[in-house]
């Protein structure tokens, strides 16, 4: 895990810009891609986006197969200590 950064800090287009990075924050803060590093994760999270949030209000396109048409972004995990 990294220190976590604070919105807004610095100047920038990216939020990585804008955020400054401390050592003294109360939590370390790791970014990881589910599909790659964590199937079983992006596994779930496909099953809900598709068979609860799609079905419930139908935001995200589907291919012909029925499967999400989407990139997946990153997955944030946090430890407080």
């Amino acid at each position: 895990p990294q220190p976590a950064k604070m919105k807004n800090e610095n100047s920038g287009e990216s939020d990585d810009e804008r955020k400054e990075r401390y050592d003294d924050r109360d939590s370390l803060v790791s970014w990881f891609t589910p599909k790659d590093d964590c199937p079983w994760l992006y596994d779930r999270l496909n099953d809900i986006a598709k068979h609860v949030a799609n079905v419930e209000w139908d935001l995200l396109q589907v291919d012909a197969q029925g499967n999400l048409d989407c990139e997946w972004e990153q997955t944030q995990y946090s430890v407080y200590k």
